[in-house]
């Protein structure tokens, strides 16, 4: 099968995607070599952004797409996801996000979700998630904020990371 350049480019846009919207932490699991992994495991959100960064900014150093049509995700196409942070901002979001319910949110659990965001800018959640505990401290201004931020990265890959979230 014969591609054009621009063909091309239209199906990895289409796989970074596909794979933002439709991985799970058990296929993470399997992709690492954990043949164990069971579906669907415990649905934590998947390690395979730092992958698909690569194919992104292949994308944008192939020159195919010009950059005004380039999907937002990743910074336009610039920008590669370190694995580990990948992995470590994941962590640590889920040490948060699976707390147990009846603990009150602290400022250390405020602290955990920037550094979460600061290692994976691309990911939502840990802003919106974020946005509830300063909701619940009443501190609107910083909640909303917080919120904006998620949406705005909502609305750029146009799916949620957390699959667990509608």
């Amino acid at each position: 099968v014969e591609l054009s350049a621009v063909e091309a480019a239209a199906c990895i846009t289409e796989t970074i995607a596909d794979m933002m919207d439709q991985s799970f932490s058990w296929q993470s699991d399997l992709e690492a070599g954990h043949c164990a992994s069971l579906w669907p495991g415990a649905y934590m959100p998947t390690l395979r952004m730092s992958k698909l960064s690569k194919f992104a900014k292949g994308l944008r150093e192939s020159g195919v797409v010009p950059e005004h049509r380039l999907p937002p995700v990743f910074k336009r196409c610039s920008v590669l996801l370190d694995p580990g942070h990948e992995r470590t901002a994941r962590d640590l979001y889920w040490r948060v996000v699976a707390r147990d319910g009846d603990r009150v949110a602290t400022e250390d659990d405020l602290k955990t979700l920037l550094q979460a965001s600061a290692l994976n800018p691309f990911v939502a959640e840990p802003h919106i998630l974020r946005a509830q505990i300063l909701l619940q401290m009443g501190r609107w201004a910083d909640a909303e904020r917080a919120a904006r931020d998620g949406l705005a990265i909502l609305a750029d890959w146009a799916t949620q990371w957390d699959k667990r979230m509608p």
